[in-house]
């Protein structure tokens, strides 16, 4: 098959041109091919014909006016006047692109690099984003000064951007943007320039002793250094600069940093010492320093703000085992005001067995303060339970830096009662005898109902009918339960009490017992 293609004489391209006339080209012929005409049209009564004295064949070929899709027909001949057909198209495109918009510079932070920004025109066929730079003035067409980038691949009407990298520091580049079609037309440039000739391209922000993590309302030591283009210390600067500070992932919000303004302090060799900064809420924030005659500024790493401490409030110091109980805890700085924006982590745990004193291998029902579980910097616990018996402390400490932690004051934990149950009489009668021994047992027990297997506390019994045992202290063997001997010492129908030596709140009463006097009848033999 013979081929046919039609080609822009500029870029070659088979199918896009800018021109109307355009380059013919066939090869391929059958051997006994003579000639071909072509036309716009199957008539080719008014073509000229060109005799083919090599294969391939070009001509130069005028299509009709007007953009589109164009198809042109080639008729070949041969010795014989025998004719074929061949076809090709070719899209007329004259018309240029529209420009980009929003066209924007700045210097990437303490760098020699420019970041250029731009809307992409609208057009349906773009093709490309054509930066051209000069240092002398903007290029005037797309072929003037150097070329810095052309951006393919590009979205109508999206954003876009470039950035000129390896720049010299004291020169003002001048860069003009086209956007240019499918076809190679181009549009009309848009100029914008910057001036690396400024000593200062940003700042470094850090603390002094090299440590990001700080304690909320804390007095610490902050360094801002000057950067001139390449990073390297500014040495000449002497501005003054703000010190806006802002909020990083999820911290809910910012308080206030103080120094506001470096203008109280000087820049000695490019370098600002401030040694008295300070932040009075907790989080993650960034510094950000801005020249305020320039407008150049940069943003520090991440700081992040822990409480000094945590107030802690608990609703009663004695609580049962296994109960739960409520706590509030106020995450605070170094002058005791709460920290708004502190959003944890935080760990709970016990911190001291205060009595006993060894390890009684409890456990809190709530030991992680995630971020959910703050609001404006105060945590409220409603479900918080310790099962065992004795007095502790619970401390609260920050996951980030666990040296900042308050504790509670002491925490005791007692039964919630004592469950006394009495041996029956034996089963002919519902009473005892005066001066009979009747057991009981006395089990300390929890929220639960359950015995407490590590109460150590000590009981008295009260009542004034019964000859009672002495006061008890229970051991880990018994395991919260121990059994007992009492006697009535005459005719009654009471109760007796038994009552925490130290929680006089902690009495639980008897069931009721009879107490009936007894004959002894002897039978002779």
């Amino acid at each position: 098959a013979i081929d046919f293609d039609l080609l822009d004489q500029t870029t070659l391209s088979t199918e896009y041109t800018t021109n109307q006339i355009v380059t013919a080209r066939l090869s391929n012929f059958p051997d006994d091919a003579t000639s071909f005409k072509i036309s716009n049209t199957l008539d080719f009564s008014s073509s000229t014909s060109i005799a083919i004295t090599e294969d391939p064949m070009s001509t130069t070929h005028t299509l009709t006016s007007g953009d589109g899709l164009k198809t042109v027909y080639a008729e070949i001949r041969d010795a014989s006047g025998n004719t074929q057909i061949a076809t090709s198209s070719i899209t007329l495109d004259t018309e240029a692109p529209s420009p980009v918009t929003d066209l924007t510079i700045q210097q990437v932070e303490s760098t020699n690099q420019l970041l250029l920004t731009w809307t992409n025109p609208s057009d349906s066929d773009l093709y490309s984003i054509v930066i051209r730079y000069s240092i002398s003035g903007y290029p005037a067409t797309y072929e003037d000064g150097s070329e810095a980038s052309e951006v393919t691949g590009v979205t109508p009407s999206a954003e876009s951007e470039y950035t000129h990298q390896e720049l010299e520091m004291g020169n003002t580049y001048y860069y003009t943007v086209f956007a240019k079609d499918n076809a190679g037309n181009y549009s009309s440039g848009e100029n914008v320039s910057y001036d690396l000739s400024s000593p200062l391209s940003g700042f470094k922000i850090e603390p002094t002793d090299g440590n990001y993590t700080r304690v909320s309302g804390e007095d610490f030591s902050l360094t801002i250094t000057a950067l001139d283009g390449n990073g390297e210390t500014s040495e000449t600067y002497a501005g003054t600069c703000t010190i806006d500070i802002a909020a990083v992932n999820t911290t809910p919000g910012v308080g206030i940093f103080t120094p506001a303004t470096t203008t109280e302090y000087v820049f000695t060799e490019g370098v600002c010492v401030i040694a008295n900064a300070n932040y009075n809420d907790a989080g993650e924030v960034q510094l950000t320093v801005t020249d305020d005659e320039t407008n150049i500024g940069s943003s520090s790493s991440v700081f992040t703000f822990v409480p000094y401490d945590y107030g802690i409030e608990i609703d009663e110091t004695n609580q049962i085992v296994n109960a739960p109980f409520t706590m509030t805890i106020t995450s605070r700085n170094a002058l005791g005001e709460t920290c708004e924006n502190y959003t944890g982590p935080a760990t709970l745990s016990i911190a001291e067995y205060v009595n006993p004193s060894e390890d009684q291998e409890g456990s809190i029902t709530v030991t992680t303060l995630s971020s959910s579980s703050w609001e404006s910097g105060v945590c409220a616990i409603t479900t918080i339970s310790y099962d065992k018996w004795g007095t502790i402390k619970i401390k609260c400490s920050d996951d980030t830096q666990n040296s900042q932690y308050s504790l509670t004051e002491d925490l005791s934990f007692y039964p919630k009662e004592y469950k006394i149950t009495i041996v029956t009489p034996p089963a002919d009668r519902e009473y005892f005898y005066i001066n009979e021994s009747f057991e009981i047992t006395v089990a300390a027990i929890d929220y639960n109902d359950i015995s407490i297997p590590n109460y150590q506390g000590t009981i008295k019994f009260i009542g004034d009918d019964f000859i009672m045992p002495d006061n008890y202290t229970f051991t880990l063997q018994d395991e919260g339960i121990k059994s007992f001997y009492l006697q009535g010492g005459f005719e009654t129908e009471n109760t007796f009490n038994v009552e925490d030596t130290i929680n006089s709140d902690l009495t639980t009463t008897s069931p009721s017992l009879i107490i009936k006097e007894g004959n002894i009848r002897v039978y002779g033999i």
